[in-house]
């Protein structure tokens, strides 16, 4: 059924662009809006507001967009984060009934929770002192003489994030012998691992990992990229931890290469052939699978006199990896795809060689 509905709603984008050349930031609009009550409905917050937030960034005056926007930040329990949005649109919006109705409404009830909160506060407050007094001074992170973020001792959480890294030891120890030893492709492939590491023929100094909480889920995910890459952001293979166990989210090949943006999105940059290529933007679920936030198709095959199309909707792998077919291209022009592609930065990562792991 979804299959179904985001097909309809494909079609449906495609035609709205098609009855007219200056339509398409409109039909762009329309999409986003659409597409974020689907996943509003479905309790896919993050990608609610990713849409609902480019829904505003294309129309800034768009009232639904604010309002949904809204709804979701309190989905999520953020009532804050919903009457900033609010704020935000009530200063640029024409019609203004429904987000003033919406704002005073969560401001009454923040403004109830907060006096009942402060009740409960003030009954314990003495406690709390008399318990703060005894107890030792709890580890943070602070800052440093120039303002920087330092870890000053460890909190319990981040001691449960480097308490999990062990369970990497194994991938790290294989991946060291593998580089070593300069296992060829069948070696690699009967130990899982990327076959690029046999086919680069990479020293023990020039691939390195490294370990970094993408999704903010508390917990650790390893890198494994060359220490000196080309591109910024490039890694080879992706891991987490799932349920204690580790768990491979994507590996690179020779035409399909990944790369760690702003936000914890993930890019995906594949290639079949000069005449195509997809750009795939992507973020990390907490069971380790990518859930896909829109793509960038380059199809000179399809259509060389107007190759870029732009895809909200497509088929989804066990993985959550996207393919996309014609049914799923919305035309756009080579600025906007240029525009989307460029809204995404890529970060740079630091990666430990694994020369020095022994």
């Amino acid at each position: 059924m979804k299959n179904l509905l985001s097909l309809i709603l494909a079609l449906t984008i495609t035609m709205t662009i098609f009855t007219s050349c200056g339509t398409v930031d409109r039909a762009f609009v329309s999409s986003y809006l659409n597409l974020g009550e689907k996943y509003l409905t479905d309790l896919d917050y993050e990608k609610a507001i990713v849409c609902f937030n480019k829904a505003i960034e294309v129309e800034p005056k768009n009232d639904r967009a604010y309002l949904g926007a809204a709804e979701t930040y309190v989905a999520m329990g953020d009532v804050d984060s919903a009457i900033a949005i609010l704020e935000q649109g009530i200063a640029v919006v024409d019609d203004l009934t429904e987000l003033q109705a919406m704002h005073s409404e969560l401001v009454g009830e923040s403004e109830v929770e907060s006096e009942e909160v402060a009740t409960d506060d003030s009954s314990i407050a003495s406690d709390e002192i008399g318990e703060n007094e005894e107890a030792e001074a709890e580890p943070m992170v602070g800052e440093d003489e120039n303002g920087q973020g330092e870890v000053t001792s460890s909190t319990s959480e981040s001691q449960d994030e480097e308490d999990l890294l062990y369970l990497y030891d194994d991938v790290l120890e294989t991946l060291y012998t593998a580089l070593s030893e300069q296992w060829n492709f069948e070696q690699l492939e009967e130990a899982g691992l990327n076959y690029l590491y046999c086919e680069n023929g990479y020293e023990l100094s020039e691939i390195g990992y490294t370990y970094v909480d993408i999704n903010g889920d508390r917990v650790m995910e390893l890198l494994i990229g060359e220490c000196e890459p080309y591109w910024r952001g490039y890694f080879i293979d992706l891991y987490t931890i799932v349920d204690g166990q580790v768990t491979l989210i994507v590996s690179g090949t020779e035409r399909s290469s990944y790369y760690l943006c702003e936000d914890g999105k993930i890019y995906f940059d594949g290639s079949a052939g000069a005449a195509n290529s997809s750009y795939e933007y992507y973020s990390i679920t907490r069971d380790g699978r990518l859930s896909f936030i829109e793509a960038v198709i380059y199809d000179g095959l399809y259509d060389e006199d107007n190759p870029y199309f732009y895809c909200v909707t497509g088929t989804e792998s066990s993985d959550g990896s996207m393919s996309f077919s014609e049914e799923n291209y919305i035309p756009i022009t080579q600025e906007k795809a240029s525009e989307i592609i460029n809204s995404y930065t890529t970060v740079e990562i630091t990666f430990t060689p694994f020369s020095s792991l022994h």
